[in-house]
């Protein structure tokens, strides 16, 4: 769904490493801006570490446990 409105990249968690392809794509910048929207610690972690410096994580998941930062 992502490619046909036109984002400019797409991962799948299965086939790759989503941080190694997120910082291959930005020139090892990082995203301005990253979801989590699945609540497990697991998607957090990529969230951050998907970010460049000074990034916004938005945390919109609701979780069953809490986080560990």
């Amino acid at each position: 769904m992502a490619t046909e409105h036109d984002a400019s990249q797409v991962f799948d968690p299965h086939d790759e490493d989503i941080v190694d392809g997120v910082h291959k794509a930005t020139n090892n910048l990082g995203v301005d801006v990253a979801f989590e929207c699945a609540g497990f610690q697991q998607t957090m972690d990529t969230a951050l570490a998907a970010l460049r410096p000074r990034g916004n994580y938005m945390n919109i998941a609701v979780w069953g446990e809490l986080a560990k930062v």
